[in-house]
């Protein structure tokens, strides 16, 4: 699978930013277990972010295949973790500053 973005930088741009503003209030910490996964636990009592965050999920696994996302909730939290293959870490440290940003770490 390739490790490439089929947006054009506009959209992938506009894509980038909409992370960003969905992130900002939603993410309560950010961690990185491996080098190849970044896990955002989330504020869990907003059940509409979590439906915004699925369907831009799906939008950038499209766009970037080589994307996998995760939700998980639990009685106490709720987490999201985006993983790729390690082939394209780089480009989670990327995503990982835009996750930082927002969350305020």
């Amino acid at each position: 699978m390739p490790i490439a973005c089929s947006l054009e930088a506009p959209a992938a741009r506009a894509q980038l930013d909409e992370w960003g503003g969905l992130l900002a209030g939603t993410v309560t910490a950010v961690d990185r277990p491996t080098l190849t996964s970044l896990r955002m636990t989330l504020v869990t009592d907003d059940a509409s972010s979590l439906g915004e965050l699925l369907a831009l999920a799906r939008r950038e696994a499209v766009c970037c295949p080589f994307f996998r996302f995760r939700l998980e909730i639990t009685a106490e939290t709720t987490t999201f973790t985006a993983e790729v293959p390690a082939e394209a870490a780089s480009v989670l440290d990327g995503f990982a500053r835009l996750m930082t940003r927002t969350s305020g770490d």
